[in-house]
C-alpha cells in the first residue's frame, strides 16, 4: 500500500490532509514537526511526503532539505503545503527539494489530483515487480508498472504539474 507522510503542528490539518488522501486509498501516518518527520522516513518506505513550512522543533525547510540529502527515501516527491505566500519562500521551498509548493487552504480536489499523480509504487512493491513484469511469470502486469503522466517533449513532471496547477 503506498504510505503518505503529512508533516504540520496543527492536529487539523492533519486530520483533514488524512481524510483527503484516504479518500483516494492512500495510507497515510503523521508527525509534528520535522524532527518526527525524520524518524518516520527511516522507518517507512513512503510514497509521498506532504510537508508545511512552519512547525516548531524543525521547519519544512530544513526537513525537505534533510530528507534529500539522506539514503532512506531521498527521492520521495514532495509537497509543500503551506500559509507562506510569497514568491521568496515558495523559491526556498523549491531549493529545499520540494516537488511542488501549494497555499492553504488547498483545494482538496487539486490536492487528489496532485497526489495520484505524484505518488510512487512503494518500494516493496518496485522491488518484487520492476518495470511491472512479474518475475515469476514473465507476466507484464500494468498495476505494478510505474505510471508517468504524459508530458511535453522536454518537459519533467514538475514542470508538467505546475502547468496542471496553473490552469
Amino acid at each position: 500500500m503506498n504510505t503518505v507522510l503529512v508533516v504540520d503542528d496543527a492536529l487539523t490539518i492533519r486530520q483533514y490532509h488524512k481524510s483527503i488522501l484516504e479518500e483516494i486509498g492512500l495510507q497515510v501516518i503523521e508527525a509534528e514537526n520535522g524532527i518526527e518527520a525524520m524518524e518516520m522516513v527511516v522507518q517507512h518506505p513512503l510514497s509521498l511526503c506532504l510537508v508545511d513550512v512552519n512547525m516548531p522543533v524543525m521547519d519544512g525547510y530544513t526537513f525537505v532539505s534533510q530528507l534529500r540529502r539522506g539514503e532512506d527515501n531521498a527521492d520521495c516527491p514532495v509537497i509543500m503545503i503551506t500559509t507562506e505566500s510569497r514568491p521568496v519562500e515558495e523559491a526556498k521551498g523549491y531549493e529545499a527539494g520540494a516537488n511542488i509548493y501549494l497555499v492553504k487552504p488547498a483545494d482538496p480536489e487539486r490536492l487528489k489530483e496532485l497526489c495520484s499523480l505524484m505518488v510512487r509504487p512503494p518500494v516493496d512493491d518496485m522491488a518484487r515487480q520492476p518495470c511491472g513484469i512479474d518475475i515469476e511469470t514473465s507476466a507484464v502486469s500494468s498495476e505494478h508498472a510505474p505510471m508517468s503522466p504524459p508530458t511535453p517533449a522536454g518537459h519533467g513532471l514538475t514542470d508538467y504539474l505546475n502547468e496542471l496547477m496553473s490552469e
